[in-house]
């Protein structure tokens, strides 16, 4: 398979991820034709799906640069390491003012238990998305290049990026994810 044919299957599973999320996060996997209520967006769910844009945009940007010239060429051409490094300073950057223009507004907002127990939570979706991303790269890697005791010198940067992509994403999909199951089970 091509650059190319693995870059439209992992856009493809991006997409059905994130439909199914939406899905979820929106209560159409609910049975029984019951409707919720219309409860109002918190603080949190509103940082959750910009931080899930930003980190969305930010990893098909990255796929598509190093899909286009291939991860072999990476260390090779110039053009798109700084390329790919400006996608994910941007991104990151992005991120962070995005926190920081609505976090801003957080002194407003009465902040409860549930909220910090879904804040909790959502560090904790982050925790394991960055160590079974990790875990993912060394097993591959080492299986990969068994034979020659070393990996080629792309593959930190890859590593990097994926872990911090994996736990951005993985924070706002525990956030979403534990505003939804509150919802859906009430209180307890």
């Amino acid at each position: 398979m091509s650059g190319i044919d693995w870059a439209l299957i992992a856009a493809g599973g991006f997409a059905l991820f994130g439909f199914g999320l939406w899905s979820f996060v929106r209560g159409g996997f609910r049975g029984g034709g019951a409707k919720l209520e219309k409860v109002p967006m918190t603080l949190q769910q509103r940082r959750a799906w910009w931080g899930l844009a930003i980190g969305g945009v930010m990893s098909i940007l990255l796929i598509a640069v190093v899909t286009a010239g291939g991860p072999s060429t990476y260390s090779q051409n110039e053009e798109m390491r700084y390329t790919s490094l400006a996608i994910f300073a941007a991104g990151v950057i992005a991120y962070f003012v995005m926190l920081w223009l609505t976090g801003r507004r957080e002194a407003e907002v009465a902040v409860d238990e549930r909220d910090r127990a879904i804040m909790t939570r959502g560090l904790a979706v982050a925790l394991i998305a960055g160590m079974l991303t990790l875990a993912v790269w060394t097993i591959g890697l080492t299986e990969y290049y068994w034979e020659t005791k070393a990996i080629p010198i792309d593959f930190p940067t890859f590593i990097l990026w994926t872990t911090v992509l994996a736990a951005l994403l993985g924070r706002e999909i525990g956030v979403l994810m534990g505003y939804a199951g509150w919802r859906s089970h009430g209180e307890g």
